[in-house]
């Protein structure tokens, strides 16, 4: 066997291994209708009713395999412990990548805050992730206005990309 067959064999069993058992992720279910990390707040801006969100849950086909990237939404944004502004981004499908940025600046991700989103059968359907903006909320901010970009890759199919944008005016 040539080496660069035995190479090729290799690439496809790892592969093959890495879909086949997925990854982990330090990732909490949302199983209430409060998809925030314990001990945060909301600043109240999210613009989606609970029959919304219903709505959306509801269109989901159970029994699926993990669905392609539907949409992407700049849901809220909300503060930690520390009064830190985190954006909150709502992704229907599995995004290969997901950007974000506040005021031209791109955030970074809080990886350890993911909330997933649960379908029927305990299907993964989506998730709320949340970004660190670097700002902190105080009185010197309130009233001040910023702009907020979402992109994501789906992961199914990465030529196409699904981007949005949200003004928010800070309370």
């Amino acid at each position: 066997m040539s080496k660069s067959r035995i190479i090729k064999t290799i690439i496809s069993f790892a592969l093959a291994v890495i879909v086949c058992c997925g990854f982990t992720n330090q990732a909490k279910a949302s199983t209430n209708n409060s998809h925030l990390p314990e001990g945060w707040k909301s600043l109240g801006l999210n613009e989606l009713s609970k029959e919304q969100i219903e709505e959306i849950n509801n269109s989901i086909q159970p029994m699926a395999a993990a669905p392609g990237l539907s949409s992407v939404q700049i849901t809220d944004l909300a503060l930690d412990e520390n009064n830190e502004i985190h954006v909150e981004v709502k992704v229907m499908g599995t995004a290969k990548s997901l950007l974000v940025w506040w005021d031209n600046i791109q955030c970074k991700e809080n990886n350890n805050e993911t909330i997933n989103i649960v379908g029927s059968d305990n299907i993964i359907v989506g998730a709320y992730r949340y970004f660190h903006t670097g700002c902190y909320y105080s009185e010197d901010v309130s009233q001040t206005v910023h702009s907020v970009q979402a992109q994501a890759i789906n992961a199914m199919n990465p030529w196409n990309t699904i981007s949005t944008s949200k003004t928010f005016t800070l309370p």
